[in-house]
């Protein structure tokens, strides 16, 4: 017995050996732990008290106020005894009193409490509320009171003439006008960016509605078709076929169902991967060049009356020339098959690329209905300009002569609307500026035509955007470069192409001289004179072995050429 109750008094865990002498060390070894417990607990407790005694007090104090609050009452009905009629005006004004409590309990406006107490209340009325509300009201209330009568006495000085003298009237609504005018020159630089296109396209209505119902009858007689769209940069024909893909799905409900397929020439790596990047966007599905040629050839050659009407919207169409222009054949043979159901809007620079590149081929079954863009007129680019300003307040951002000066420096050259756009852009920066700078001093103020873009901004911003290392090196270029790069400008002015033969320039160069009275150059004098020009990065000369068909090409926009040889005229 004496071993079985040793075992139990002892702790022994199984598997371990534990020493009863050390068990007993441990425990009054604890002492110290124990004493820093009790000495916390007697602090907390310590704090409750204090909290308890607090609360308390708060409450004594609030029943304190309802006895005072209490004994009013009993005043205010011995004092209603004496006449019914003071009476109801007394039980009516502590149905307010009560009222104006809750509302501010309620945390409403200073100027709602007002109209509830103090407005429209006599004396004795006033008198009778004091024998009601408490002392920690009466202080609310009297702050209250404070509060509005500084409020009245603001609206008075705007209402009456009790505000500032004429002279600060007059500095302060010219700040408020200046930030205004501000913002609205903030905005124009928004707007007059390149790449925001406005909802309506000005100047190009015609062609945007004869693009549409082309495109609308093809869907509605369930034929295919191509389009062949031209002109020079910045005529609006990528702005304006948008403008056509948005006003198709508008009227998505009326029309056949169809699929609207958009691919950029210039975004592609090279020409020859057209047919797989045309199928991935159609089906989702990659394969080679070779293999998606023949798919999409099978496809819109076979006699499946159910295929899904197809509009393919092809932007910057030169750079998809290849040597045997296979892909530029496709693209127009594929909507001329029965029941091809394709639709295909080309988009190009060159109005006579068809006939370029089928001159081997007949030409004659393409079936290409054309449409060219002509370049915009100075009034058309005023236009152009004054419609994305409209919506800024009425404020004029430009005089009428400083923007007229824009539109027809360019209209001259080239009719690009994004060089005018980025122009006066250049411009309004330039006065904003400007405005900045001079905001604060007071005689810039009293001047009215200080938001405005004049003619001196104009001038120095084509001066900004015109000053370029390859602009000065052709106003230092001998005669016969100055002569290559007019021919290079007068056949850009007459197809739109800025990419051309040798032999293309050579004869062209080869008039002027005619024309002028001047030496005419052999070929290798010219193609010397051309590759100058390529050294110095103004163009784009193409290394081959036979100089008479080498490709040329621009490196420098065509409105920079007619600047730098004052050909603006």
């Amino acid at each position: 017995m004496r071993r079985r109750s040793e075992r139990l008094r002892t702790p022994v865990k199984y598997g371990h050996v534990v020493d009863i002498n050390k068990v007993k060390i441990i425990d009054s070894s604890d002492n110290s732990d124990a004493e820093k417990r009790k000495k916390r607990s007697k602090q907390i407790n310590k704090e409750q008290i204090k909290l308890r005694m607090a609360k308390r007090k708060q409450k004594s104090k609030k029943q304190a106020e309802k006895e005072r609050y209490n004994d009013g009452n009993q005043t205010f009905e011995k004092n209603s005894s004496t006449s019914s009629s003071s009476s109801s005006s007394l039980v009516e004004n502590r149905s307010t009193r009560r009222s104006s409590i809750r509302i501010e309990k309620s945390k409403k406006s200073v100027a709602e409490e007002i109209i509830q107490i103090s407005f429209d209340q006599s004396d004795s009325n006033r008198k009778s509320r004091e024998t009601i509300v408490g002392p920690n009201v009466k202080k609310e209330l009297n702050s209250n009171k404070n509060r509005i009568n500084k409020s009245k006495i603001f609206i008075q000085s705007k209402t009456k003439e009790n505000g500032p003298s004429k002279k600060r009237r007059l500095r302060t609504e010219k700040t408020i006008s200046i930030t205004t005018r501000k913002e609205a020159f903030e905005n124009a630089l928004i707007k007059l960016h390149s790449s925001s296109i406005p909802e309506l396209l000005p100047c190009r209505e015609i062609e945007m509605e004869n693009i549409f119902e082309f495109v609308a009858e093809k869907l509605i007689t369930d034929e295919g078709g191509c389009m062949y769209i031209s002109g020079v940069p910045g005529t609006g024909k990528t702005a304006t076929l948008r403008g056509v893909k948005q006003k198709l799905f508008d009227n998505s409900n009326s029309l056949p169902s169809f699929k609207f397929i958009e691919i950029n020439g210039l975004k592609l790596a090279q020409p020859d991967r057209f047919c797989s990047h045309f199928l991935l966007e159609l089906d989702g599905i990659k394969k080679s060049n070779y293999q998606a040629t023949d798919i999409l050839t099978k496809r819109f050659s076979s006699s499946i009356i159910d295929k899904e009407f197809i509009i393919l919207f092809i932007d910057e169409l030169d750079y998809l020339k290849t040597k045997n222009q296979a892909v530029l054949y496709h693209i127009f043979d594929w909507p001329n098959r029965p029941n091809s159901r394709l639709i295909v809007l080309a988009v190009a620079n060159s109005m006579d690329l068809p006939e370029k590149i089928f001159v081997n081929r007949v030409s004659s079954r393409l079936g290409l209905t054309r449409i060219l863009f002509h370049p915009y007129s100075h009034k058309e680019l005023k236009t152009i300009v004054t419609s994305r300003l409209v919506d800024l307040n009425d404020f004029e951002i430009f005089e009428s002569d400083a923007l007229e000066l824009i539109c027809r420096k360019v209209s001259a050259v080239s009719g690009d609307a994004r060089r005018v756009l980025d122009i006066a852009r250049r411009a309004v920066e330039i006065c904003l500026e400007d405005n900045s700078s001079a905001s604060n001093s007071i005689d810039r103020i009293k001047n009215d035509d200080f938001t405005k873009v004049t003619m001196r901004i104009v001038d120095k911003a084509l001066k900004e955007i015109f000053n370029s290392l390859k602009i000065n090196r052709i106003m230092r270029a001998s005669i016969q470069e100055q002569i290559f790069l007019r021919a290079f400008l007068q056949k850009y002015r007459q197809s739109g192409s800025e990419e051309y033969q040798f032999i293309d320039i050579y004869q062209a160069h080869c008039d002027i001289c005619h024309f002028e009275c001047s030496t005419v150059p052999t070929t290798t004098d010219l193609s010397k004179v051309a590759s100058n020009l390529d050294l110095n990065k103004i163009i784009l000369l193409e290394r081959s072995h036979s100089h008479l068909f080498r490709r040329i090409r621009l490196n420098i926009s065509p409105d920079d050429i007619a600047y730098a040889l004052n050909l603006e005229s």
